[in-house]
């Protein structure tokens, strides 16, 4: 079982990818919410909604290109994907990705823009 986190909501603090990685690792000994599924995207919308974030905040999830292929942070294949039309971007630099809580789905973006994001954890016993 895992517990989430939204950071910067609803406060305004956002993060560049490589510091939501970070933060969730260091903050929680989690990492960026990986989406392996249908649900587990609606929980991520709904999760975000329920902290009043605004229709068309975008929030990093755990998910970008590496070595050309959309994957996990540590290089597995994405169980899931959920791209919004004419997505994902094929664009040289656009290897990370968020979710849109409008459209409910995913685009590709650079890295370093500055987004709200949600952390996964396991809970301890």
């Amino acid at each position: 079982m895992e517990l989430f986190v939204i950071r910067g909501l609803p406060d305004p603090w956002e993060s560049n990818y490589a510091e939501a990685e970070l933060g969730c690792n260091l903050t929680y000994g989690g990492n960026l919410m990986r989406i392996g599924n249908a649900l587990a995207n609606s929980i991520a919308c709904d999760l975000a909604d329920k902290k009043r974030a605004s229709v068309g905040t975008d929030i990093y999830v755990g998910a970008r290109r590496i070595n050309n292929v959309w994957s996990l942070p540590d290089g597995l294949p994405l169980p899931y994907i959920n791209w919004y039309p004419g997505q994902p971007e094929n664009t040289s630099g656009y290897d990370c990705v968020m979710l849109n809580l409008y459209h409910t789905s995913w685009y590709a973006t650079t890295c370093d823009q500055y987004a709200r994001n949600i952390c996964t954890f396991p809970i301890k016993k």
